[in-house]
């Protein structure tokens, strides 16, 4: 079977424009580039905002930056400057596919919309990433991940059963609303495949949240309670959470009947299995504040080692409670190949989390520096050498 690495990455020659900041949109322009699209990352002058975002790395960069811009071109385009608009106009004309999430009516305001692009190039996958989505009273609403995951739910499911609201720890609206603006793009190229049309793309921080939430939404339309905060405690079936071992914690998931019956052999305990009160999931689910309390008891008079390897031969799942540093430190991890280095890179980055023929996409290009390809982008159009004058202020 032939290496993906010799073979052409599944989207090269594939022309996109990026006009994104923050998270959502960059990754998904970032996803496009991972495999092997062409894309262009159009900053307004100063750069996208992620530049400061995040520990600096080197000039006009950082963490958040790094994070999801890499395998990119960067050109700052002034949209005030009339030159420079039309180099940008000239590039979408040219491209495959655009993806946006300026402010809610800018784009209409400089004629840049998708009903206009898509005009003047039939063939555009124009894409809007925005924070309502189209419709609605607050379609015009900005938004940041940490107030969706206020406005969608999430918040009220996440966090100590006792305590206050929490915010998850990563950006799962951002990362989320980029993995559905990726799908779009791909099922509108697809569908261009076969009509040769282009066509207009939405997707939105809120209703990624209100995606996530569809089992949560779910269980209250079937009549079960509010859902609520359960701290590392799932749904559905139990034991499900964390326990504390006597000296660090790990996650036990038992999914069935069959596998709790395991789980009592395992601490020593098999008359619980035959327990009214346990031997079924939906008795368990009732009472599993009477059984975490005989858990906890069990798991607090050994290792986490202890408990992992006996749980391992067993063969039930589990899994270490590990932050990012032992992440990284585990045998799994760098045997997956998903931390990647790139000379070039002030510091590696996680890749794709696919794999083409046995090979992930590696990692080729950088994030660039701000306005480090406007020579080259602007080259070759109408306006090119007005553009190019009027850019060179760009980088001073």
């Amino acid at each position: 079977m032939e290496n993906m690495m010799e073979a052409a990455l599944p989207l090269t020659g594939l022309k996109v424009v990026e006009l994104c900041s923050s998270f959502s949109g960059p990754l998904a322009a970032e996803n496009l580039a991972m495999l092997g699209a062409d894309v262009i990352k159009v900053e307004p002058p100063g750069g996208d905002v992620t530049r400061s975002w995040g520990p600096p790395l080197g000039i006009n960069s950082a963490a958040g930056f790094e994070t999801v811009n890499r395998e990119k071109k960067s050109i700052v385009i002034d949209f005030n400057d009339a030159a420079q608009k039309q180099t940008l106009i000239e590039l979408i004309q040219n491209a495959d596919v655009l993806i946006q999430n300026l402010r809610p009516g800018l784009t209409e305001a400089l004629a840049l919309d998708g009903k206009t692009m898509c005009a003047s190039n039939p063939r555009l996958v124009y894409c809007n990433v925005g924070a309502f989505g189209r419709k609605g009273p607050l379609r015009n609403r900005p938004g940041y991940d940490p107030l969706m995951q206020a406005f969608s739910g999430i918040m009220s499911v996440t966090g100590e059963e006792s305590g206050n609201a929490a915010r998850v720890g990563v950006p799962v609206i951002d990362f989320g609303t980029g993995l559905w603006t990726t799908i779009g793009v791909l099922s509108a190229l697809f569908r261009r495949s076969l009509t040769g049309e282009g066509c207009v793309v939405d997707s939105c921080l809120f209703e990624t949240g209100v995606h996530w939430m569809k089992y949560a939404i779910s269980e209250y339309h079937a009549g079960g309670p509010m859902p609520g905060r359960m701290g590392t405690r799932g749904p559905a079936v139990a034991p499900n959470r964390a326990y504390n071992a006597a000296d660090q914690g790990f996650m036990l998931c038992i999914g069935t009947d069959n596998q709790f019956k395991v789980l009592c052999e395992v601490i020593g305990q098999p008359e619980l299995a035959d327990n009214p009160a346990f031997a079924k999931n939906q008795a368990r689910k009732k009472n599993e504040h009477e059984l975490d309390r005989l858990l906890e008891a069990i798991f607090a008079t050994d290792t986490r080692d202890h408990w992992l390897d006996k749980l391992e031969a067993a063969g039930l799942p589990h899994a270490p409670l590990l932050n990012i540093s032992e992440l990284l430190a585990h045998p799994q991890m760098q045997a997956s190949g998903l931390l990647q280095h790139q000379q070039d890179s002030p510091i590696d980055l996680i890749g794709l989390p696919l794999v083409f023929n046995g090979q992930r996409p590696e990692y080729r290009r950088p994030p660039p520096h701000l306005n480090q390809h406007a020579h080259e982008l602007m080259e070759g159009v109408q306006c090119g050498e007005q553009s190019i004058q009027n850019n060179n202020r760009n980088d001073k």
